[in-house]
């Protein structure tokens, strides 16, 4: 999760944290929300900020930091996420 925060009239000029954005939301100072996810495009913003100060706050979503220790031969990569509900269903061919 990130926060920035922008003025009015601006524009983010900060580059994105690496991985799938899930969220992006601009919360103006009067409460007014905005959902501008579908205002990223190759990791750049476009939006200008309507007049008044705002606060983006975005969710990326990034693969496993841990890798699989003391692997068998040909099993080297990433962790699998436990928790993931996809990912199980896609390991276990929906058992």
């Amino acid at each position: 999760m990130k926060r920035f925060e922008v003025a009015g009239g601006a524009s983010l000029n900060t580059p994105f944290p690496k991985g799938r954005l899930q969220i992006l939301r601009a919360v103006g100072e009067d409460g007014t929300q905005m959902d501008l996810s579908d205002k990223v495009s190759g990791g750049h913003l476009d939006w200008t900020a309507p007049p008044g100060a705002w606060r983006l706050y975005g969710i990326w979503e990034n693969s496993p930091v841990q890798k699989v220790k003391r692997a068998a031969p040909g099993g080297a990569g990433s962790v699998l996420d436990p928790f993931s509900t996809a990912a199980m269903d896609f390991l276990c061919g929906g058992l």
